[in-house]
């Protein structure tokens, strides 16, 4: 950009000066003829120099106008530079006037300046120096025989930097222009790739690109501090060994550039290991392992080496995966001296008859009363009964002729308070209906019977289970809907009785009905939640598309209006199967909820709902062959579950309802004999550690109640810690889950842990007569039992007992 100035000074001072020094003057003294010259007038000099016929500077004007206008200056006079007087004269025939123009020749043209295109130059650093040329006056080229002087650009940014160039002639006119540079970021940064491939961690046979950590190479640039750097890999995931990443640097400019580096992933991370707490030990060994978890191998080798006395071992535990990476897990174990055993002692056979291989029940109605419902003739071994015996003395109450109760399938205990001796009693008395009987234990009759409720329909109403909260008596019933011509499914509701008056209170119906849900199959009432006294707890099926396609459930209800609180879904069995339970059995409360005794297709539990929610599992502990079925009861803090043994032993197990654990067994310590075993099949806990039990012997002709009295003198086993420490191993027995026929000489028992071949051998087994065992061997969880039979095809696989 050039600026141009104009100097017109010393003309205009010269011009003012000679004006003041005129006089105008004319011949005729009359002054009659005047005349008027031109203003003054500048004349840009030239070269040659402008003449006075080319220059434009005007005509004077006589007055008048008739006179004749002459100049003194002729047309071909040359106007030389600075001021010249030109004389006009006006005349008419008999007078003349003159008058004086000033005519200034001056140079008033500013000069040029040429200046070269802007520099363009490639950027050294966050500044760079300017190229000697840009600002030197030797490159620009000015006119007017003149002289340039240009600023001084110092350093160069990066951008555009612009100087000024100016420029002055002899008249003082000047000129002044901009001359730029343009400082561009062109190069690229530079990337510096170790010479070394560089060993990263990885995290899996395929790791992905954010779990890996890579030691970025350096990189530099002229004028970015600190370039962006990242890198590209055709795959989301780099598997172990060596791999081609390519680094790009980009600076703030957009210049990038790349580099590529050879990568070897590694496997460098040692597996990991969670110590079991309880492991499962054979009688002469010590077999159980830690889990072991590495990212990559998927089966590390795990070794194991024991240390110590056999009483207080100490295992180190080593798992190495196939890369050499090795964890170390040192473990001390004690091991349980043999658990102490507390004794019953009978107190009283009850009297009457009990049919044999048939289970019933028994209620403690009263300290006074204790009812027997099961078979009550030999004759009849389907019919049931009620039998009424004092648990005081185990007396049997007589009662007039022909009034027994028959045909009673269960009984329920009102329990207003400690002298209510009433009881409900279910009857199917005939194929037109059924009923709930109301009976004092005292006395004969019934003094109230509920008739079930009738449908439009026509369908028969069945009730069924029943529970009491004193003041309410809830009665399950239920109708049968047929799903083919065969087969049928059961839908069930809960009906709530005022126990004073015997009228229907309300009714309780599924809140996620299924079908064939069978609600209320098992009732109880217990403490539901920690802001209700008393909540009904209700078995019901989740569904039931198929026979085998159902799990239940246990849903709550407060028991003043039947209102629903939950529903607590089971948990899942841990079994070799994982099966959720198929059957609930048995339902019994305790402070905190209830219990439910329950069945899959490989084993039977106890599942504890507890009334915060949560459920906890009661398995088939060690010492036991079979277990619970129906035969359990609990004292509010206490579970008494029935159990059998290798040794044929009848035995109770006593678990915490708060922690599931098993904190005392009692056995009777009577054998039942070779060929013969047996169990309680029901308990009902009396009080003051007495129990009433059923106790049933297979193989035998009877089946006794008896009442027994748990001694409390022998010291109980500590409790079972739910978990042991971190370095701590209790050791327990292997826990056989199921047995399976293989073929029809062979059977294999499987346990919940890895066995050690050596410690079992075939003293460690039994059969039931007619068979023997010829061989025993064991692989990793399991033992293959095979055997002989003295007949030839037997129809049913032999009953296998352990019993060492």
């Amino acid at each position: 950009m050039t600026t141009k100035h104009r100097s017109r000074t010393t003309a205009a001072a010269a011009l003012s000066a000679a004006l003041v020094a005129l006089t105008l003057f004319a011949t005729d003294p009359a002054w009659a003829l005047t005349v008027t010259p031109p203003p003054p007038c500048v004349i840009e000099l030239k070269s040659p120099l402008t003449t006075w016929g080319k220059a434009d500077c005007g005509t004077a004007t006589p007055s008048p106008v008739a006179a004749t206008v002459t100049s003194s200056a002729r047309d071909a006079d040359a106007l030389p530079e600075g001021i010249t007087l030109v004389k006009w004269t006006a005349s008419l025939p008999d007078a003349t006037a003159s008058a004086w123009q000033a005519v200034v020749v001056a140079d008033t043209v500013p000069p040029t300046i040429g200046l070269p295109p802007p520099f363009h130059i490639a950027a050294t650093g966050a500044t760079t120096s300017p190229p000697a040329a840009f600002g030197s006056t030797e490159f620009v080229a000015p006119t007017g025989h003149t002289s340039v002087t240009c600023d001084s650009p110092g350093q160069l940014k990066i951008g555009i930097t612009r100087i000024t160039c100016t420029t002055k002639d002899a008249s003082d006119n000047s000129a002044a222009t901009t001359w730029a540079a343009v400082v561009t970021d062109v190069t690229p940064p530079t990337i510096t790739v170790p010479a070394t491939k560089a060993e990263v961690a990885a995290t899996a046979a395929l790791s992905p690109h954010a779990d890996l950590t890579f030691v970025k190479p350096a990189v530099a640039d002229l004028v970015t501090e600190t370039p962006t750097l990242s890198y590209f890999s055709p795959t989301s995931h780099l598997p172990l060994g060596d791999s081609t990443i390519t680094w790009i640097a980009t600076d703030e400019a957009g210049n990038h550039a790349t580099a590529q580096q050879t990568i070897a992933l590694v496997d460098t991370t040692a597996p990991t290991m969670t110590a079991a707490t309880r492991v499962r030990v054979p009688p002469n060994s010590l077999v159980g392992s830690p889990q072991v978890f590495d990212a990559i191998d998927p089966s590390p080798a795990l070794s194991s080496q024991y240390t110590g006395t056999d009483q207080n071992p100490t295992v180190t535990w080593t798992a190495t995966d196939k890369h050499k990476n090795a964890s170390v897990l040192i473990q001390s174990a004690t091991r349980p001296a043999t658990e102490p055993r507390f004794t019953m002692t009978l107190l009283h056979t009850l009297q009457g008859p009990v049919n044999p291989d048939l289970v019933g029940d028994l209620d403690l109605v009263s300290d006074k009363y204790l009812i027997y419902t099961g078979p009550i003739s030999r004759s009849d071994i389907h019919g049931r009964g009620i039998l009424v015996f004092n648990p005081n003395t185990g007396a049997r109450i007589a009662l007039p002729e022909n009034t027994e109760w028959t045909d009673a399938t269960r009984v329920t205990p009102i329990r207003k308070d400690a002298t209510d001796h009433q009881f409900a009693a279910h009857c199917d008395c005939d194929t037109s209906g059924n009923g709930v009987h109301i009976f004092n234990a005292a006395m004969p009759t019934a003094t109230h019977t509920l008739a079930p409720p009738q449908l439009s329909d026509g369908r028969t109403v069945h009730f069924g289970a029943m529970a009491s909260s004193g003041n309410l008596l809830f009665v399950q019933a239920y109708t049968a809907e047929p799903t083919s011509a065969s087969t049928q499914r059961w839908i069930g509701r809960v009906l709530a009785y005022d126990t004073e008056t015997w009228k229907l209170k309300y009714e309780i119906e599924n809140p996620t009905p299924a079908y064939g849900d069978q609600f209320g199959k098992l009732l109880w009432v217990g403490q539901g939640t920690t802001h209700s006294k008393e909540a009904l707890y209700v078995w019901s099926r989740q569904s039931a598309l198929t026979p085998d396609a159902f799990s239940p459930e246990i849903q709550v209800f407060n028991t003043a209006d039947g209102q629903f609180i939950r529903t607590t879904t089971n948990p899942q069995i841990a079994t070799p199967f994982n099966r959720d339970p198929l059957e609930s059995l048995d339902m019994v409360g305790h402070a905190n909820g209830v219990f439910v005794s329950t069945r899959t297709y490989d084993n039977e539990v106890i599942i504890n709902y507890k009334k915060d929610g949560t459920t906890g599992l009661i398995y088939k502990p060690s010492c036991c062959t079979w277990f619970f079925g129906n035969g359990f009861e609990s004292d509010g803090s206490l579970l008494y579950a029935s159990a059998w043994t290798p040794m044929r032993e009848r035995i109770l197990l006593v678990f915490d309802a708060e922690t599931n654990t098993l904190v005392r067994t009692y056995t009777t310590r009577m054998n039942v004999g070779s060929g013969l075993w047996g169990t309680f099949t029901e308990v009902e806990y009396l009080g003051n550690n007495k129990v009433a039990t059923i106790e049933a012997t297979y193989g035998s002709s009877t089946d006794r109640v008896r009442i027994f009295q748990l001694n409390p003198t022998t010291p109980a086993p500590a409790a079972a810690s739910a978990q042991a420490s971190a370095d701590t191993i209790t050791l327990v027995k292997p826990l056989l889950l199921y047995a399976e026929p293989v073929d029809n000489k062979s059977i294999r028992l499987v346990y919940d842990t890895a066995l050690s071949p050596h410690a079992i051998s075939a003293l460690d087994y039994e059969m039931n007569a007619g068979y023997r065992i010829t061989a025993v061997n064991a692989t990793e969880d399991s033992v293959l039992i095979t055997y002989a039979s003295a007949t030839p095809k037997p129809t049913n696989p032999p009953a296998v007992y352990e019993v060492g």
